[in-house]
């Protein structure tokens, strides 16, 4: 693959090639992407029909080799995207951009959904990776919020509309959030927090409440659909 770009030539066109002897010819294959100036492309590292490319104002994806491109997440800035890598072993894809800082995702719903899209339903919630609760410290117990960390909750809508996700502990719901959900992809970063105190007492510092480290199970329902998934809550070890 190769991305040429003629921004010192005054051409701002999309230039994206592959080739499948070697070098010898090469093909163009931007098809419906947009007509601006394409920074990299790279391939999926477990199935060679994904690819990724970096434009000058998002990432794009394309699941059958070019044929058709995809924005891949929307609320990524529309900047200009330097570069792009796998990180194998977590399987994440970062995206370094001109200005704007770094950014990752991972790619396992993606590969999830590829593998079995002759199986999967419309609408559907991919596996929940094990969530970690943050730190706490020895004396009072208080949280270390640089220790928080986010887990995904991705889930695939045929039909944008609003969907209600909820923690379930047994019968009891313990967290809920109402979420916009899209037409194809969505994701929702929980924090773990399941309330939240104002408390203007001197002193005060719990100011967050999380679940206990367990087992737990996360509902996604709509007026169409309802989904749920196990999710596993560790402590920070």
């Amino acid at each position: 693959y190769i991305a040429i770009t003629g921004i010192n030539h005054d051409d701002p066109g999309n230039y994206l090639y592959v080739s499948e002897d070697y070098g010898k010819s090469w093909n163009l294959i931007n098809s419906d992407l947009p007509d601006e100036i394409a920074n990299v492309i790279i391939e999926d590292p477990t199935n060679e029909n994904i690819l990724y490319a970096g434009l000058y104002r998002g990432v794009y994806i394309s699941t059958d080799r070019a044929k058709t491109w995809s924005l891949l997440g929307p609320e990524l800035p529309a900047c200009a995207i330097s570069d792009l890598v796998i990180q194998e072993r977590e399987m994440d894809l970062v995206a370094g951009t001109h200005g704007r800082g770094i950014y990752k995702m991972s790619l396992k719903p993606i590969h999830e959904w590829v593998q079995g899209q002759d199986t999967i339903s419309p609408d559907y919630l991919f596996n929940i990776p094990v969530a970690k609760l943050p730190k706490r410290n020895d004396t009072h117990r208080d949280i270390e919020y640089t220790s928080m960390q986010k887990v995904p909750i991705t889930f695939f809508c045929e039909k944008a509309g609003k969907v209600l996700i909820s923690l379930q502990d047994g019968e009891k719901t313990i967290w809920s959030r109402e979420f916009d959900a899209s037409e194809g992809f969505n994701q929702y970063r929980w924090d773990l927090v399941i309330s939240e105190t104002d408390n203007q007492l001197p002193y005060f510092i719990h100011y967050l409440s999380f679940p206990q480290a367990g087992e737990y199970k996360v509902n996604i329902e709509s007026d169409a659909f309802s989904l749920s998934r196990n999710i596993k809550i560790i402590n920070w070890f």
